[in-house]
Parts: C-alpha cells; structure tokens; sequence
C-alpha cells in the first residue's frame, strides 16, 4: 500500500513538473510569435520587404516572367508612394495602420502570384494543355482582382487626384507605352488620354 501511495505521489509530481514545463514552453511560443508578429508589422520590416520586392523588380526585368510594364508603373510611382502618405496619416490609427500594411505584403503577393500565373499559362498554352491553361488564366484573374481592390482603396485613401491617376495609367493600353522597368516611355508622354 505504501509502494502504490509513494507511486502515485511520485507520479503527480511527475505529472505536475511535466505540466508547469509544457506551460512555460507554451509561454515562450506565445512570445516568440508575438515578437515576431510585431517585427513582420513593423515599418522597418515592412519598408525593407519594399525595397527588396522594388529591387529584384528593377534586377530582373528581363525574364519572362518579370513585373514590367504597366504593373511595374503602377508598383513604383503609385501604391508605393500611397502607401507611404497613408502610413504617415494613420500613425494614431494602429489597426487601420496594420490593415494598410496586410495590404501592401498582400499587393506584393499578389503581384508574384499573378506573374506565376500567366507565365505558367503561357507554359500550358506551348504544352497544348489547355485545362491547365484555363486554370491558371482564373487564378491569374483573381490575382488581377485582388490587385485591383487594393489600387483601388489606396487611390480612394489618398484622394481624388490619385484617382485620376490610377484611371489614366489603368487607360493605357498600347504596347510599348511603358519600358521594362515601368517607366513611361517619353515619346509616348504626349499620347496619354486624359481621363
């Protein structure tokens, strides 16, 4: 009898150690995530992630699957900037300041994931496989879609002149209007419509 009690004794403690140690790991796990919640949120975190998407934007504009044209203009001299100025207005707002950030790391996503998608379409479409094709030609819409909203929300967060501009960059659509690194190419300045 005294065995089974000793048993048991040395068991609970056994078990009670186990669980305080398993407790204070949970703890640690719970912090580390918060710490690095707060660094991927954090606007040094999010301004390096930027200016690394924007470099290897500008290192690779010549494979086929580069972000050129258009989307690179509309990256560059458009939701950057924005996403800048409504950064620096929401500095009191630190949950509208966070949404904002989800939704430039989403932009960037998306515009990988789009570039992914129409590259690998364009594979399928060479492969002749024309159910693949189809899949990603959806999944690319969607990425188009997500970008769009986000343009979209940004150019009504900064005001009626970056409407106006997001509407006269989205209004150009002839080939060779933007170089490879999405800049407007100059002799084609003059023909831009205004919106």
């Amino acid at each position: 009898m005294e065995k089974a009690l000793i048993f048991i004794g040395i068991f609970v403690v056994g078990a009670a150690f186990f669980f305080k140690s398993w407790q204070n790991e949970r703890e640690k796990q719970r912090k580390v995530e918060d710490e690095s919640e707060k660094y991927h949120f954090s606007d040094q975190h999010i301004f390096e992630v930027l200016a690394r998407f924007e470099a290897d934007m500008l290192q690779y504009t010549d494979l086929p699957d580069a972000h050129s044209g258009r989307n690179a203009h509309i990256f560059r001299f458009l939701i950057k900037p924005w996403f800048e100025t409504i950064i620096a207005k929401l500095r009191c707002d630190a949950s509208a300041e966070r949404k904002v950030k989800e939704d430039i790391l989403e932009y960037m996503e998306a515009m990988d994931s789009r570039r992914s998608n129409l590259f690998n379409g364009m594979m399928a479409n060479d492969k002749g496989n024309e159910e693949q094709e189809c899949t990603y030609d959806a999944a690319r819409r969607a990425d188009e879609l997500r970008l769009k909203v986000i343009e979209d929300s940004f150019a009504h967060a900064v005001g009626e002149d970056a409407l106006r501009k997001l509407a006269e960059v989205r209004a150009i659509n002839w080939f060779g209007a933007f170089s490879r690194d999405g800049q407007i190419n100059p002799e084609n300045y003059s023909q831009l419509p205004q919106v």
